[in-house]
Order: structure tokens, then C-alpha cells, then sequence
């Protein structure tokens, strides 16, 4: 059974480990208090210059397609959230729409696909190895916070 681990970016690009059910995962759940889904979801809307409105509606537009995948594979792989929670926080109303979020995210994260137009391309792998780093980074340092006071 693979173990999950934490990204390393290298040469060779970052190394990710397959979870039991074939999902590609890049980092493991903390210990101690669990990551926010908030934190997740400001982090990612924020690093892609878009707004929960975005994501919430039904729009297509590539920035929040992605956003909406990088949000609900994020809290798969940092918090216990099933897709049912997953798809309320982001203002869903049926979670099918969250499995194909991720189905779609995984697919990109192990193709390196690059989205966007001519003048805004995105690596999909890089952008989500960053917003993770960011939301673990940012969760530590709350938890260090919490400690200190």
C-alpha cells in the first residue's frame, strides 16, 4: 500500500505516490488539527485571482474550472470532508459535480496538462503543488501561533 508524502520538486519534477483507490496525491494530512477548508478554498481563490462566486456558479471559464478542482482534491487529500461537504462549502448543490472536479483535476495532475489562452497559461501540476505548499505553510503557521500563545 503506497504512503502518501510531500511534494519535492526536483529535476526530475515532483514526485507524487498513488493511493490505494489510484488517486495521485502530492501531500499528506497533517498532524494535529486538521487543515481548514476555508484556508483551502481563500488560499487557492486567492493564487488564481478569482472569487467564490466563480467557482459556486456554473461557469466553464478555464480559471475557475480549475480552481474548483484544485479546491476539492485539496480538501480530499488535507481534510476528512466526504464530497458531499466538499460540494456545500463551495456552494453546490449535488456533489457528482465535486467527483468530476477531481476526476477531471487528476487527470490534468498526472497528464502536466497546461491550461489557459495565448497571453494566461497555467501549468495545472505546478499551480497545485504551489496552492498546497501555501495552504500547509499557512495552516503551520497558525498552528505555531496557537502554540505560542
Amino acid at each position: 500500500m503506497a504512503q502518501a508524502r510531500s511534494a519535492r520538486i526536483s529535476d526530475a519534477g515532483p514526485e507524487y505516490s498513488l493511493k490505494p483507490d489510484n488517486w495521485i496525491t502530492f501531500f499528506s494530512r497533517p498532524e494535529g488539527r486538521p487543515v481548514s477548508a476555508d484556508l483551502v478554498i481563500a488560499t487557492t481563490l486567492a493564487h488564481l485571482k478569482i472569487d467564490l462566486l466563480d467557482i459556486s456558479g456554473p461557469g466553464r471559464h478555464y480559471r475557475a474550472v480549475l480552481a474548483r478542482g484544485i479546491i476539492v482534491c485539496l480538501l480530499r487529500e488535507l481534510t476528512t470532508l466526504s464530497f458531499p461537504d466538499i460540494a456545500r462549502r463551495i456552494g453546490k448543490t449535488n456533489h457528482s459535480s465535486t467527483i468530476t472536479s477531481r476526476k477531471l483535476m487528476q487527470d490534468r495532475l498526472a497528464a502536466r496538462s497546461i491550461v489557459g489562452d495565448a497571453n494566461d497559461r497555467i501549468d495545472v501540476r505546478e499551480t497545485y503543488i504551489d496552492i498546497g505548499e501555501l495552504v500547509l505553510a499557512h495552516h503551520h503557521a497558525e498552528q505555531h501561533e496557537r502554540m505560542s500563545a
